[in-house]
This record gives structure tokens, sequence and C-alpha cells, in this order.
């Protein structure tokens, strides 16, 4: 699922009369001049603001720069502050602006700062002691009361440029307050993203911090909203859950591939870190769940039981646990393990305990079984011989929860993915023929490297093969894709 992109009410967008007309190399690539330039850039301003809904914009040509450090001309180059009637991405608004990078187009941090700076007034702009312009030389337009298209006036342009402070438009507010709750409600941002829009007060209404802490409750609301919505969305529809197992000694780099993968594969609700089970106390391992994409799991995966293990991780459903005495639901699309302990003996430690307390063999073989240290082959044979048992595959149905296996052994990450058509009854054993992991790839990966940026490169190489590796698994077995499946909101 692509990660939702943020949106944003004003911009603050440069552009360069030398980089469009000259290439990456210095070569003239226009023979247009400085003047023809400017009442270009100017047409296609107007056109933007007339075009694309804005509810103003302010423009400046600055001519009289000095590179900081090299006491050398900038050069001409245009300055926009634009306030959007709707919110829009970052990367549409860079297409708009006709914007050479996210750089030159960003989202304002503060409005008000954002204005300041077009005659450099603002702090940074006077601190770096850069070149002052005459705000008569500030243009724009604007839409008045009649919804008629305007000249911004000089006074429009100091009223921009001045803090609103603690006169707050109780009517401005509202709808502020009221889309980014919608934006929570509908999963497309959490409640602390929104404090940094009160902070900078970069949608223009008087916000700040204390404000955030007022509505946090609100906005807390609406996240469980949300919870709520994908609960029943679920109940109506398959979940996509993906397990990812990564096993190998410590300083394997563990740690590194977890981090990548769960960024790679997290959206804006960031990623569910799950703490090992304490010591006496109760295992509750989505106490902290609010609904994020990726579960990482440490040692705390020895704290199930088969049953529990089958039951939570059981692939396209959405299940429900019970978490401080309340049933939440737990809809995580991709499962990360990191462990020192194997794959089959971390399957083999669940099994075993089912093993030893099931019922369909008799107190005293299981008695006989446990004093004996067998092996579990002894176990699986003494299944074989209990009376109208067809065969135990509690081992498999673990397993097959287990699509995908990291590997990390002596600098290489060996990556395999599970085939339903290796099953047999005794699959589960590790000396099988039939071992039923397909051996993806193998890349190199030694994070003892002390050339950063050679395990930067290796890390992003292994994250892209576990993708292909995840690809090959439901494309091998003939299963749904992940990307498939519908998601909550999907339409809206």
């Amino acid at each position: 699922m692509k990660k939702k992109e943020r949106r944003h009410y004003t911009f603050a967008v440069q552009r360069s009369y030398s980089y469009e007309t000259h290439d990456k190399d210095g070569n003239v690539t226009s023979s247009i001049t400085e003047s023809e330039w400017r009442e270009k850039v100017v047409n296609e301003i107007h056109d933007i603001f007339f075009n694309e809904e804005l509810r103003s914009i302010f423009y400046i040509f600055h001519d009289s720069d000095i590179i900081e450090g090299e006491g050398l001309p900038k050069g001409l180059h245009v300055h926009m502050v634009a306030y959007f009637k709707d919110n829009h991405t970052h990367t549409a608004a860079v297409k708009i602006f006709l914007a050479s990078s996210l750089k030159n187009c960003e989202p304002c941090k503060s409005y008000h700062d954002a204005c300041r700076y077009l005659i450099h007034v603002s702090e940074s702009a006077l601190n770096e002691q850069k070149t002052l312009y005459d705000a008569l030389e500030v243009h724009g337009w604007k839409y008045d009361e009649d919804g008629m298209e305007v000249p911004i006036t000089l006074e429009d342009f100091k009223k921009a440029m001045v803090n609103r402070g603690t006169r707050k438009d109780k009517k401005d507010q509202k709808k502020v307050k009221d889309f980014y709750a919608t934006q929570i409600m509908h999963g497309y941002m959490m409640p602390l993203d929104v404090s940094e829009i009160y902070e900078s007060d970069n949608e223009n209404v008087g916000f700040g911090a204390s404000d955030f802490l007022v509505d946090y409750p609100m906005y807390e609301r609406a996240l469980a909203f949300w919870l709520m919505s994908v609960k029943r969305f679920y109940e109506k529809n398959p979940c996509s859950r993906t397990l990812i197992y990564i096993e190998g000694s410590s300083g394997t780099g563990k740690t590194q591939l977890c981090d990548a993968l769960a960024s790679e594969f997290a959206d804006c609700h960031g990623i569910h870190n799950v703490s090992a089970k304490g010591a006496g106390k109760t295992f509750d391992f989505a106490g902290n769940y609010q609904g994020e994409r990726v579960s990482l799991f440490g040692e705390a995966s020895a704290a199930f039981s088969a049953k529990e293990f089958c039951n939570i991780f059981e692939p396209g459903r959405c299940v429900f646990v019970n978490s401080r005495n309340n049933d939440k639901p737990y809809f995580a699309n991709y499962v990360i393990f990191a462990s020192a302990v194997t794959l089959e003996d971390f399957i083999y430690s669940m099994w075993i305990k089912y093993a030893e307390e099931n019922s369909q063999l008799s107190q005293d073989v299981r008695k006989a079984l446990k004093k004996s240290s067998c092996s579990e082959k002894d176990w699986y044979e003494a299944y074989k011989k209990c009376p109208n048992l067809i065969s135990d595959d509690m081992f498999w149905q673990i397993r097959r929860r287990i699509p995908i296996k990291v590997s990390l052994i002596d600098g290489y990450a060996h990556i395999s993915y599970l085939c339903y058509d290796c099953y047999t009854d005794d699959s589960f054993l590790f000396s099988s023929g039939k071992y039923p992991y397909k051996i993806s790839s193998a890349v190199p990966y030694n994070v003892s490297n002390k050339n950063r940026k050679t395990v930067e490169k290796q890390i992003k190489n292994l994250v892209k093969a576990i993708i292909e590796a995840i690809d090959s698994y439901y494309k091998y077995n003939g299963f749904t894709h992940p990307d498939e499946y519908r998601q909550p909101f999907s339409e809206r």
C-alpha cells in the first residue's frame, strides 16, 4: 500500500533565471533575456493563481542577493508564497509551480515567516545579513469579499507578515480542526502529526502549542473512531498479512535490517514495536497497538503458545485479541520477527509444548516421552501410532504462517520463501528431503564493514530482495498478492 502523502495549504517557492536557461554543465539552453523571463514568470504565476484556486499569492524578484561565503552575485530569481483554498501534497505543488525540485517548493513551516522572508526581514534572513528589499516590490493577487480577483496591496502584505498571535478566528480554526480530525478518522494521519501544525501555525489561524494540548483528546477520539471503522471493515473483508522471520546470531545486523524493513512497509501510523515479555507479567503484545501497518517482534515471540500464534497470525484475517480486558482489532499487514533462535527451533519450541499437552496421547505415553528426552521424530512417531489419529499437523500450521525466512550467516543474507507443494506428513522434520522453503536469493550483508555507505547500500539491496521474495511466495503458491487486497477507505 502506497504511503499517504501529507497535504498543506501554504507553500514557499523559488525559481531561478540561470537554472531555467542553462543545463547542468552551464551551457545556455535558452536565449530569453532577464526582462523577458520576468514577464514570462509573472504570466505563469497569474495563470497558476487563476487556475489552481489559490486564496492569495505573493511574489518578488531578487536581483541583488550575494552568495553567502563567496561574495558573488546569486543571480536573478523569484520567490513566491502561495496560500491554497484547499490543501495540496508537496509533490503536486512542485508540479503546479513548475519548481525544479522539492527543495525549491516547500510547505511553509510558518506562513508569516515565509512572507517576511520575501523582503529578507525574517529572523533567519536578518541573522544571515541578507540583502533587504522594499515591500513595494512585492506583488501578487488575492480574491476580495465578492470573490473577484484583485492585485494585493502593501497593506495586504503587511498583514500577512504579522503573526495574529492571540487573535483567533474561531471559524477558520474550526475548519482546520475539522480537516485534521477527518484525516485522522480516515487513517491518513496520527494525532501527534497535528502538533507541528499548531506549533508553527502554518495554517495562519492563530494556533499555538497550548491549543494542541487542549485539542489532543479530540484527535485521540478521532483515532479511536478510525480503529472502530477498520474493525468493521475487516469484519467483511480479508486482511493481508505477511510474516518475515529473521534469524541470526548477535552482531549479524538483525536490528538494522528490521528497522529498514519496517520503515519500508510502514505508513503514517508508524511501527508497532513489541517489547519482550517481562518476568511475572502477562504478555500483552497488542497493548500499545494503534493500527500500525507493521509489527516488529524481538524475543517476545517466545511468549506465544502454538494455538495463540496460529490464531493471531492467520493469513488473510483480521483477528481480535484480548488486550487489558478489551477485544482489540489487530490488522498489521507485515509482521517481522528477529531472533537469535533459528526458525526451526522457534517452530519446534511451540510445537513441543503443544504436543506434550495434547490429550490425544495418553498421560503415560507423554510422561515416557518427556522422561526419555525424546526428539521431535519420537513425538511424531508416537502421534502416528495414536488410535484414530490421521495426522497431527500443528507443526505445519505454525510453519505456514511464516512464509519468508531470512538467515544471516557469514556475511550473507539467505532469503527463502515457503512452498506449499513441498508439504508432506513429515515436512516438519528438519531432516526431511522435502524441506518446504525455496531459496530466493543470497545477498551480501556485512554490518561490520566500516564503510557506512557500503552497509547502507547492502541494506537497500537486501530490502529489495526480500520484497522480491514476498512477490515470489505469492506468485509461486497462487495466493492473492498483498497489493491486491482492499484497504479501509481505499475508495474515498
